[in-house]
């Protein structure tokens, strides 16, 4: 009887050895899944951020989504010089203020 109770013991024991084991081996599967996830979700967010920073020809911060539209921007395309009145004024249009062109933001 005392044989027969030892063995039970010993099955048992590694019964619930195995059962830990598997326990353990799903939990870390169950981690490495997790892990995956994370990792992908992370990716999609950072490719599906907005780029955003200074405008290149204006200099105004901005956000380059769907509000960016093609008269957000507004700049002179020609150069800073002084005229004949000694006043400083672009070459594109001979004035000064505000920019004469109109076009989207574009990062620096």
């Amino acid at each position: 009887p005392i044989c027969r109770l030892l063995r039970v013991s010993l099955v048992c024991r590694k019964m619930r050895q195995e059962r830990e084991e598997e326990e353990e081996r799903l939990a870390a599967a169950k981690m490495e899944a997790y892990e995956a996830l994370m990792q992908q979700e992370s990716e999609e967010d950072q490719s599906l951020a907005a780029a955003e920073g200074n405008c290149q020809r204006c200099g105004v911060y901005f956000v380059d989504d769907d509000s960016n539209l093609p008269t957000s921007c507004r700049f002179h395309s020609g150069q800073k010089f002084v005229n004949n009145n000694w006043a400083s004024v672009f070459s594109c249009c001979n004035r000064t203020g505000l920019g004469c062109r109109y076009a989207k933001h574009t990062l620096q």
